[in-house]
C-alpha cells in the first residue's frame, strides 16, 4: 500500500507541476517524501529487530549451553557447599511454614533445585 501510495504522490506531483500547480505539487510531493522517510523508518526498524532476535537467540543458546554443563557436571564440582548453607533461607521459609524435618526438607529442596513455591 506505501508503495502505490507513493508512486501516487510523485505522479500526481508531477502532473500538478505541469499544470502549473507549483504549490499544489509541493504538498503533495512532500507527502510522498514523508511516506518515503516513514518507509526507510519502519525497514530500519525491522533490521534493529532482526539485530535483537538473532543477538536474543544467540544469548538463549549460550545460557542453554552453560546449563546443560552445569548440570552435567554438577555432580562432579570440587567444591561442595554443605546443603544447610546452600538452602539456609528456604530451610528458614519451611520451618516458618511449620515443616520442621531437616533431612526431609533437604531432599525436597534438592529436587526443586531450592524452589520453594514447588513444593
Amino acid at each position: 500500500m506505501g508503495k502505490r501510495l507513493l508512486k501516487l504522490c510523485f505522479h500526481v506531483g508531477r502532473a500538478l507541476l505541469a499544470l502549473g500547480r507549483k504549490q499544489e505539487a509541493v504538498l503533495v510531493l512532500e507527502q510522498g517524501y514523508n511516506i518515503a522517510l516513514q518507509q526507510t523508518a519502519d525497514v530500519k526498524q525491522l533490521l534493529e529487530l532482526d539485530v535483537l532476535n538473532i543477538a536474543f537467540y544467540a544469548f538463549m543458546v549460550l545460557v542453554t549451553s552453560l546449563s546443560v554443563f552445569a548440570y552435567m557436571f554438577s555432580d562432579y564440582n570440587f567444591i561442595r557447599i554443605p546443603p544447610e548453607e546452600l538452602y539456609a533461607t528456604q530451610l528458614q521459609q519451611l520451618e516458618e511454614m511449620g515443616f520442621f524435618d531437616r533431612a526431609a526438607n533437604i531432599r525436597a529442596l534438592r529436587a526443586t533445585n531450592g524452589n520453594v513455591t514447588l513444593l
